[in-house]
């Protein structure tokens, strides 16, 4: 669930692993393993995700986040 929502949240910003991990602080190979549900994040590291991604830590591990709403809070806020 955690993966896949940070998967998605990236795809939609349209940004690279790369970026994201520099962001956050932490290896490429790291931050993918998280994509993949190979490993969690510490709580400063989901914090930095939120940043970046300009949601709630709730978001990134809810399994029924709405994506459609999160794109119309970036388009109107113009992150996106």
């Amino acid at each position: 669930m955690f993966g896949s929502n940070l998967k998605r949240l990236r795809l939609i910003k349209d940004a690279t692993s790369e970026e994201v991990a520099s962001f956050v602080g932490v290896d490429e190979a790291v931050y993918l393993k998280w994509e993949k549900g190979d490993a969690e994040p510490w709580l400063d590291d989901l914090r930095n995700l939120a940043k970046f991604f300009h949601c709630t830590i709730d978001a990134l591990v809810d399994a029924s986040f709405d994506y459609e709403s999160y794109l119309e809070i970036l388009r109107r806020e113009k992150k996106i």
